[in-house]
């Protein structure tokens, strides 16, 4: 061969063995519909691995691969799904149809082609989102998903367990700390996980309503260090300077997640969250003497006149085949709060009195949770999760009762320790046990000096007044249920659960007054044992129910409790569910206490009920229609309650003082409850309207045959806007009707709300918010709006922020409450109108 010819063969092959081949692609099932999130592989002439991705919300993949040279393979994985490998051919689109996975364990199969769809790729890409904006805003802009004052998030009305960043938990049910402090840049995608269930054994076995969100992180972002650190500072009429400071650092690797989050702001937010999922026994040790409280819907920053400092650590830690995960937290809150209240005791010939409270507020907690779990487990799942609390409580109060001074010290104490565990076995022949074990002991010290001559001359003892309260309350609860086919559509489970727990009240006054005073343990106990079945009719006929006798002992007094339920589910032109059922249980340990204690500036408290259950019947139906684009979801349901007997907090008034008084009411009373929630999507606007009745008739006496009627209702019309150019909205009209008679006696108020919120894209780097609203309570109108200006250039790791709080200077809200005894109208004075400016830089 000449020269010239080898040179030119050369230059002939080059392009080819350096060319690049274009490969494109959709996974399917077997109907033809395309299959998000499942992993795509290429693969070498000798299997080796070349590439690989997850195919996307309309199941497609692509991929570009460089210098080949001889077969190429490319392979669609699913752990729902059979396996499927071909060879590509080059010229022409790929289209793998896959088969659900069906796997045979004993008499149990379980079939997986229902679970394709539990994973939703919400393709945030279409959303104009902030790179600077938390995820909390972000999803406030995505259809379906709504999130309350609290921050808790939900998605089509259904509320979600938990947060997840690429499959991993940092967090547990106390999510906010995720969406509040992770900034939106670092997102790839989210997902919504229906069917979510942690518990590797239970979801094989069975169908969860729970759903979560996991949040896909930028590759760009997985091994590197990532934050924020912003600043801000503002004044305003109320010549305050306001101040705010954050800094939030990140690291997300495969096998460490870790996050941690700092703030301290004097603009009303407060530090301390409010905590989801917490169980019976947390919450069973509140404090005994309390400030009155405050809970008003409109925005911290406008009514809260709040100091607060808080700092988050998280972290997910992968230990061979253990997961680690922590939750570590400290906040520190000061709030100043004045109120002016008035209430009315209708039933006492119109006795009532006026009061104004300065509050001043300091409340400290540390918090912590450690989890170890091992999710890798072929047929058992293990979880143990320890939880501390330790808390302090600081406060102080001047209050004016008509003409009568009264001032209060309080404080107190709170440590905690919880643990649960849970274990889960399957066995042969479909039969699953699953064991929990929690206990836990919480220590409450708590001590107030009242100096009051109101209350003074109700114990008959000189001011200053002083009580001591300590209280302790020590639990272990251990359920363990067997779960097993009985035929291929009957399913039964029988669980046994025993519970314990020991209270001890120790409340007195000094001086001493026997009358005052409750040094009393309880010791509580229950043994449940709870056989149910399900019963599988067609594929769309089901039916539940259980039936459970509990054996109660408080004090070494015993009573059988039994409580039942059925339910008939059926799947026609949506899922309607109708149940019956039958509940006893008995009344906290508290509300035995026989002796009155104070319980706030003003007020006796004393229990003493009968030794008998509360007990009341049930007719529930609920019927949800939704449709599969996601774009459609009505939630209808009634209940009906008869109640048979039931607790009653009786309030008067004596000489500005209210005595309450809890008992058992051994008589019939009822309730009727409506509720209608229609969401629906139409093009680029979602609607949301609601309604809600419920309608009560209870006795205020054990004798006689008066009953007391209670209305509430509620009307609330909503639209949002998500279109891709730069002007969105939200808008949403609220009415409350509130009716109470008994007798010839009759009140009523109502309220009307319009809450409005503009989002305003100038540029891509300029934008204008506003929110706020205008409300009305008994023809008092108050009106109320922010205004923010945003300034994120691209490619800058410096942002800006602009905004002006309460712009038309209002200086005070009133809200109204009611129970059966008394009405009240409290008014609030409201944080002056202010200008802050803040930098944030990000990195």
């Amino acid at each position: 061969m000449s020269l010239t010819s080898f040179l030119l063969s050369i230059l002939l092959f080059f392009p080819f063995i350096n060319q690049e081949v274009a490969i494109n692609g959709v996974v399917k099932n077997n109907n033809g519909e395309p299959l998000p999130n499942i992993l795509v592989t290429v693969l070498s002439k000798n299997k080796n691995m070349l590439a690989y991705q997850y195919s996307d919300s309309e199941g497609k993949f692509n991929f570009t691969l460089k210098d080949v040279n001889s077969a190429v393979y490319i392979k669609a994985s699913s752990l729902f799904f059979e396996e499927k490998e071909v060879e590509i051919d080059t010229t022409k689109d790929i289209i793998l149809t896959l088969n659900p996975k069906v796997e045979v364990l004993d008499e149990v199969v379980i079939t997986s082609s229902n679970y394709a769809k539990d994973t939703l790729n919400l393709d945030i890409r279409k959303y104009n989102l902030k790179k600077t904006e938390s995820i909390e805003s972000s999803l406030k802009k995505i259809p379906g998903i709504s999130i309350d004052k609290d921050g808790r998030i939900r998605y089509w009305n259904k509320e979600i367990e938990k947060i997840l960043i690429d499959g991993d938990d940092l967090a547990d049910d106390q999510y906010t700390f995720i969406s509040k402090n992770l900034r939106s840049e670092v997102l790839e995608d989210i997902q919504v996980l229906k069917n979510f269930e942690e518990n590797t054994v239970l979801k094989k076995s069975r169908k969860s309503d729970k759903i979560a969100l996991n949040l896909k992180i930028k590759e760009e972002f997985k091994s590197v260090w990532f934050g924020n650190v912003s600043l801000g500072y503002g004044n305003g009429l109320g010549n305050d300077d306001e101040l705010k400071t954050s800094s939030n650092i990140g690291l997300l690797r495969k096998k460490i997640k870790f996050l941690n989050a700092q703030k301290f702001s004097s603009l009303g937010d407060e530090s301390i969250p409010v905590f989801f999922g917490e169980s019976e026994y947390e919450k069973s040790n509140a404090a005994i003497y309390n400030l009155k409280s405050i809970d008003v819907a409109l925005p911290n920053e406008v009514t809260n006149f709040t100091d607060a400092f808080g700092n988050t650590f998280l972290i997910n830690k992968k230990i061979k085949k253990l997961v680690l995960r922590s939750t570590n937290f400290i906040g520190i809150d000061k709030q100043k709060q004045e109120s002016f209240r008035s209430t009315d005791f209708f039933f006492q010939d119109e006795d009532s009195f006026t009061e104004i409270n300065r509050n001043r507020d300091r409340k400290t907690l540390f918090f912590g949770e450690i989890e170890l779990k091992n999710p890798e487990l072929k047929n058992s799942y293990f979880i143990n999760k320890l939880k501390y609390k330790i808390g302090a409580n600081k406060f102080s109060s001047f209050s004016l009762f008509d003409t009568d001074e009264t001032n209060d010290d309080s404080k107190n104490n709170e440590v905690a320790f919880y643990n649960y565990l849970q274990y889960t076995q399957r066995f042969k022949k479909g039969v699953i046990i699953n064991s929990e074990l929690n206990f836990g002991i919480s220590n409450l010290d708590e001590k107030t000096t009242i100096n009051s001559q109101d209350v003074s001359s109700v114990i008959q003892s000189a001011s200053p007044i002083n009580q001591r309260v300590e209280k302790q309350f020590k639990f272990i609860d251990f359920k363990t249920d067997a779960t097993f086919l009985l035929t291929k559509k009957l399913k039964g489970k029988l669980q046994l659960n025993y519970k314990n727990n020991n209270e001890r009240f120790n409340i007195g006054l000094n001086p001493v007054i026997t009358l005052y005073s409750n040094n009393v343990a309880f010791s509580r106990s229950e043994f449940i044992i709870k056989p149910s079945f399900i019963y599988n009719v067609s594929r769309k006929v089901k039916w539940k129910g259980h039936v459970s006798t509990n054996f109660f002992s408080l004090n070494n007094v015993n009573k059988v409790l039994f409580n039942y339920n059925t339910m008939l589910s059926l799947k026609f032109w949506g899922t309607l569910d109708l149940s019956f059922s039958q509940r006893q249980n008995f009344a906290s340990n508290q509300n035995f206490l026989l002796n009155y204690y104070i319980t706030n500036n003003n007020t006796f408290r004393r229990g003493g009920l009968l030794f008998e259950p509360l007990n009341y019947d049930q007719l529930r139906m609920k019927w949800i229609h939704k449709n599969r684009k996601n774009t459609f979801n009505n939630e209808f349901s009634f209940t009906y309650k008869k109640t048979k007997s039931s607790l009653l907090d009786e309030f008067s008034l004596v000489d500005n003082v209210n005595f309450n008084n809890t008992f058992l009411i051994l008589r019939d009373g009822e309730e009727y409850v409506f509720k209608n929630q229609f969401i629906f999507l139409v093009n680029s606007l979602g609607f949301k309207l609601e309604t809600s009745h419920s309608l009560l008739y209870t006795p205020l006496v054990n004798e006689g045959t008066e009953l007391n009627e209670l209305y509430f209702g509620l009307y609330s019309f909503e639209i949002t806007s998500y279109f891709s150019s730069s002007l969105n909205f939200n808008a949403k009209f609220e009415y409350n009707k509130n009716v109470q008679t008994f007798n010839d006696t009759k009140s009523t108020f109502d309220t009307r709300n319009l809450i409005l919120e503009l989002n305003w894209d100038f540029t891509k780097a300029l934008a204008l918010k506003v929110n706020g609203g205008i409300y009305e309570l008994n023809e008092n109108i108050y009106n109320i709006f922010n205004v923010s200006l945003d300034y994120v250039p691209e490619n800058k790791k410096f942002s800006y922020n602009l905004r002006m709080n309460n712009v038309l200077n209002e200086d005070e809200f009133s809200y109204q409450n009611r129970n059966s005894f008394f009405t009240s109208v409290t008014t609030i004075p409201l944080v002056p109108l202010y200008t802050f400016a803040s930098v944030k830089y990000i990195f």
